[in-house]
């Protein structure tokens, strides 16, 4: 490979970087007006941990009971 390939190979690699910055950037946009019009919501997780291998582990850990 000569140098003007090296210095073409750069430029198609900027290029393509700052195309994929663009779309990214597009992308983010839409994903924010989407997450803003989303109603909010609320989860709740419940973990119940029954082991005989780990003795009084749901003492331990978390409980909203």
């Amino acid at each position: 490979m000569d140098k003007s390939d090296a210095k073409l190979i750069s430029i198609l690699f900027d290029q393509l970087a700052f195309q994929k910055q663009i779309t990214i950037k597009a992308q983010q946009q839409d994903l924010i007006k989407i997450l803003t019009a989303m109603p909010d919501f609320y989860l709740e997780m419940r973990w119940d941990f029954e082991s005989s291998l780990v003795p009084f582990i749901s003492k331990f850990a978390p409980s909203g009971m």
